[in-house]
C-alpha cells in the first residue's frame, strides 16, 4: 500500500509537470519590422537585436511588433523571447495587446515581482521573458498582435528575435526554459499536495481518535513520512540544479510537512492505539 501511495502521488506530480509543451507558430526577427507602430524607434544591431533607448522623463510607450492575423489555433498563447537592460526606471515594461473579432482588446504586462513576467527595472544580463494570454476553449483567436515596450523614463533595453508559441488549455506559457514546470504548475502542484496531505491528516486523525482502523493508520504515517523524505529530496535537488523557487518551494515545503508529521507522530499515534487495546483487556477481564 506504501508503495501504491507513494507512485500514485508522484505519478500525479510528474503528470501536471508535463504540461507546457509549446508549439511555435511564428518567428518575430527585427530585421522585418513591416506594420509596426513605431518602425523607426529603435537600432536594429549587427547579431539580430533590437536597441531601445529611453530619454524622456514622461512615460513613452513604443510600438515593437504588430502582427495582423497571427494564426493562433489554441486557446493559450504567448509572445516569448530574452531582454536584456541597464540603468532603466522603475515602472518599465513590455506588453501585448491581444484584439479580438467582436472588438475586444486585453493585455498582457511584465509587471510581476519575479518570474518570467517580472518587470524591467534597474540593470539586467539577458534573461527570458513572456507575455501570455489564456482565452477560453473555443473562443475565436485573436485578429492581431500588438507588442510594446513602455519605458517610464531613461534606460537602455535590448531585445533578441521573439517566437508566438501557442499551447493547449491548462498548460503553462511562463515556464522557463530548462525548468521542471513553471510557476503557474507549481502552485498547482503545491495545492495537489497540500490537499492530499490533508485528505490522509484527516483520515489518520479521525481514526486515531477514534480507535479505529490501526492498519490503515500505521500504514498511513509511515507511507506519508516517506514521502516527505522524497519530496523534500527532489525540492533539493531542483534547488542544487539552480531550478526556479516555482519548482522547489512546493517540493521542499510540502515535503519538510509531510516528512516531520509523518515519522513525529507515529509513536504517539501507536501508544494510543496500544492504550486502548490495553482497555479494551482490562474490561473484558473485569
Amino acid at each position: 500500500m506504501t508503495r501504491v501511495m507513494l507512485s500514485s502521488v508522484l505519478v500525479l506530480v510528474f503528470t501536471i509537470a508535463a504540461a507546457g509543451e509549446e508549439e511555435l507558430v511564428a518567428e518575430i526577427p527585427w530585421s522585418q519590422r513591416d506594420g509596426q507602430a513605431d518602425p523607426n524607434r529603435g537600432e536594429v544591431q549587427a547579431d539580430g537585436t533590437l536597441l531601445v533607448e529611453g530619454s524622456a522623463a514622461d512615460p513613452e510607450s513604443v510600438g515593437l511588433a504588430a502582427l495582423e492575423s497571427p494564426g493562433i489555433t489554441k486557446p493559450v498563447y504567448a509572445i516569448r523571447g530574452e531582454v536584456r537592460y541597464s540603468d532603466v526606471s522603475p515602472g518599465t515594461h513590455l506588453e501585448m495587446w491581444s484584439y479580438f473579432p467582436d472588438g475586444g482588446h486585453y493585455y498582457s504586462r511584465t509587471l510581476a515581482g519575479g518570474g518570467l513576467m517580472q518587470s524591467l527595472e534597474g540593470t539586467s544580463s539577458w534573461r527570458e521573458f513572456a507575455l501570455p494570454f489564456y482565452a477560453k476553449p473555443g473562443d475565436p483567436p485573436p485578429t492581431k498582435l500588438e507588442l510594446n515596450l513602455v519605458l517610464s523614463g531613461p534606460g537602455r533595453v535590448e531585445l533578441r528575435p521573439l517566437r508566438l508559441v501557442e499551447y493547449d488549455a491548462g498548460e503553462d506559457p511562463v515556464r522557463a526554459t530548462g525548468a521542471w514546470w513553471g510557476d503557474r504548475t507549481g502552485g498547482m502542484i503545491g495545492g495537489v499536495l497540500g490537499a492530499v496531505m490533508g485528505c490522509f491528516g484527516a483520515l489518520i486523525g479521525t481514526l486515531a481518535g477514534t480507535g479505529r482502523g490501526r492498519s490503515v493508520v500505521l500504514v498511513l504515517l509511515p507511507a506519508t513520512g516517506c514521502l516527505g523524505v522524497v519530496l523534500f529530496g527532489m525540492g533539493t535537488v531542483a534547488l542544487a540544479l539552480g531550478q526556479p523557487y516555482g519548482v522547489f518551494y512546493p517540493l521542499v515545503l510540502t515535503g519538510l510537512i509531510a516528512g516531520i508529521l509523518g515519522f513525529a507522530l507515529l509513536p504517539g499515534v501507536r501508544r494510543r492505539y496500544e492504550q486502548i487495546e490495553l482497555r479494551r483487556m482490562v474490561a473484558i477481564d473485569a
